[in-house]
């Protein structure tokens, strides 16, 4: 789900609370201040929904006018991002497809939530930018669809610079043992590894593997040279949380496969 939500002409931001374990918003650019949170990303939208509607009531019975918001820039641009890759990673059915790029997304919120210091408009568009110059799939130089793509819409070269730094840390092949130096690079790289990780980063694995001929002794042996890695080199400490819970669950995939198949 994008993490961006209109309804009447009003819009919210989606985040999580994983100190809480609910989701959260509040209706944006308006005059007062109206939240709504939901336990579940299944209901939050009907929440915001429901928040929306009371609000516009409110103002009926005391006869006056609410008035309506204008959508600011970063929800624009952000907008505009998802389309983007909807658009260019369409028919990828092997990994790197544009749920992927929204969940790297959605994790990079996550993690963000909990750290200070961070400009939220560098992680969300180098998260959803991430892929649309990787060498496996384009061959494009020096970030050319992700530069084109910010110019487009307005971002200032030193914003673009600080973004192409982010998404050019998350590489893992590429990166290795490098740490980013910025609070943004490390939160997309920690929200990208995660998706490599857990239930997803299993399927991942293996639809890529079919999608390229690999066999399953193939694929299997990428856990141990990419996937049982990850967990030690995560950056943040709420990424390091979610990626121990998800390391876990890679061995007891493997430990049942091993059973099964003795591989």
């Amino acid at each position: 789900m994008n993490n961006i939500l209109e309804y009447k002409g009003y819009y919210t931001k989606i985040e999580y609370s994983v100190e809480d374990h609910v989701f959260y918003g509040k209706i944006e650019e308006i005059k007062d201040l109206v939240n709504f949170e939901s336990v579940s990303l299944n209901t939050v939208e009907e929440e915001f929904h429901k928040a929306v509607d009371d609000y516009l009531a409110l103002y009926e019975s005391l006869g006056e006018s609410p008035g309506k918001p204008i959508k600011n820039e970063s929800m624009s641009i952000t907008d505009s991002a998802i389309d983007y890759i909807r658009g260019l990673f369409q028919g990828n059915s092997g990994g790197h497809d544009a749920e992927h790029t929204l969940r790297v997304y959605r994790n990079a919120l996550l993690i963000a939530s909990q750290e200070q210091n961070c400009d939220l408009e560098i992680v969300s568009l180098a998260a959803l930018l991430h892929d649309v110059d990787d060498h496996k799939l384009f061959h494009t130089e020096n970030n050319a669809n992700a530069r084109s793509f910010l110019a487009e819409h307005g971002i200032s070269e030193t914003k673009i610079g600080l973004i192409c730094d982010a998404i050019n840390s998350v590489s893992f092949s590429q990166n290795r043992d490098r740490k980013p130096e910025t609070i943004e690079g490390k939160i997309v790289q920690d929200a990208d590894r995660l998706d490599a990780l857990g239930a997803i980063g299993i399927a991942r694995t293996f639809a890529y593997g079919g999608e390229h001929g690999r066999s399953i002794e193939s694929s299997v042996q990428h856990f141990h040279d990419k996937l049982l890695l990850l967990k030690d080199q995560i950056n943040t400490a709420s990424g390091r949380k979610m990626a121990e819970e998800r390391h876990a669950f890679l061995l007891t995939f493997l430990n049942e496969l091993h059973i099964e198949t003795d591989l």
